[in-house]
């Protein structure tokens, strides 16, 4: 049960989170319906929670995140908040959290507005308190082997699928 309970965890929190990085990639509710396969509608009912995010919706928004850093480490705003967001706030006390979050989404609506990504690195240096960054080390990309740590955090082990599912050795 605990698994399962993690798995809805990480969901909310991208549900949650989830306008704020789609600004910050730089997509728009098209963009990334079309980036996973569903229409805009979707999206727009996810992100304003008329309907809840599933789990292959979240493996697919996933990994379109992970190509989107991979293929653009210079959006270093994204990758840091998706870090501090998703990854790491279990690090963080819930009035960090809240903190935070009201910070980055206050970025997120300037890249919304078109704001040069150097500005938005800056702005992102200018509100992050040290504190929260000596709290969680955010350290960027992380290659291929780290990268879907994420996804072990979602998925079922073999234990928990049913046994007319899994082969057997």
């Amino acid at each position: 049960m605990a698994r399962q309970d993690e798995r809805a965890r990480q969901i909310d929190l991208l549900q949650e989170n989830l306008q704020t990085i789609r600004k910050l990639a730089g997509w728009s509710i098209d963009d990334l319906g079309e980036r996973i396969g569903v229409t805009k509608q979707t999206i727009s009912n996810i992100a304003n929670k008329r309907t809840t995010m599933t789990l292959t919706q979240y493996i697919a928004i996933r990994s379109v995140l992970d190509y989107e850093m991979r293929e653009h480490p210079e959006n270093e705003v994204l990758i840091k908040s998706i870090t501090l967001l998703l990854d790491e706030e279990e690090n963080l006390s819930k009035e960090d959290y809240g903190k935070l979050k009201e910070s980055i989404d206050t970025i997120a609506a300037a890249a919304a507005g078109g704001a040069e990504k150097t500005a938005l690195a800056n702005m992102f240096s200018a509100v992050i308190d040290n504190a929260v960054m000596n709290i969680v080390p955010v350290t960027g990309i992380v290659d291929g082997s780290a990268g879907c740590l994420w996804l072990k955090k979602v998925l079922p082990t073999d234990s928990e699928l049913p046994s007319a599912g899994r082969q057997k050795k």
